[in-house]
């Protein structure tokens, strides 16, 4: 399968993914609009962030993913704890295949054992800018959604038959706490 047809599925099922959960704001004005194509969201843009409405940031707001994630680490929590409270949590993400500032096309994943890969995930804005930044990336757009969401979005894309299976990993440089591929929906059924 061609690169080019690989980034048009995939592009697609970002589209209908990000479709379903918000509208994304314009870069320059912040004013929420819907997005019309793939185009529209995987074209050339800075920095993009989607929006879920107030109501469901007010609701992220009150669960701190960052003691999750020290908790977890600091073997406060066990995996089935750790998952059930952190699927609330609000988190950041990008398309997986991106433009690099060396002018190609390339998959801004982490490398992962038997020819899978770990989707990046952030808990911070800032978070996921500073490595798609280091990583050459440009013209990127940051989608926000719950842990559960992510997931449910990685189980897709897994299912429609990529020709790279994806597991997660939170925070890369930071934590670095990985989910492998075949453990996916484990883990989302976990965080319902």
């Amino acid at each position: 399968m061609k690169v080019e047809t690989i980034l048009l599925v995939l592009a697609a099922i970002m589209f209908i993914a990000l479709t379903a959960c918000g509208t994304v704001a314009d870069p320059v004005s912040q004013t929420p609009t819907t997005p019309d194509t793939p185009e529209d969201i995987l074209g050339d843009t800075d920095d993009t962030m989607l929006h879920e409405g107030a109501a469901m940031d007010n609701a992220f707001e009150s669960i701190d993913g960052i003691s999750l994630l020290d908790d977890y680490e600091n073997g406060l929590l066990d995996d089935e704890a750790f998952l059930s409270s952190f699927g609330q949590v609000k988190v950041f993400y990008s398309t997986p295949f991106g433009d690099h500032k060396d002018g190609g096309v390339k998959l801004f994943a982490v490398p992962a054992p038997e020819n899978t890969a770990y989707f990046p995930v952030f808990t911070s804005i800032e978070r996921a800018t500073e490595f798609f930044e280091k990583a050459g990336r440009i013209g990127f757009i940051i989608v926000g959604v719950t842990f559960t969401s992510f997931l449910e979005v990685i189980s897709g894309l897994n299912e429609e038959g990529t020709p790279i299976e994806f597991g997660a990993i939170i925070d890369p440089g930071y934590y670095g706490i990985t989910i492998e591929a075949d453990s996916i929906d484990i883990a989302l059924s976990v965080t319902q």
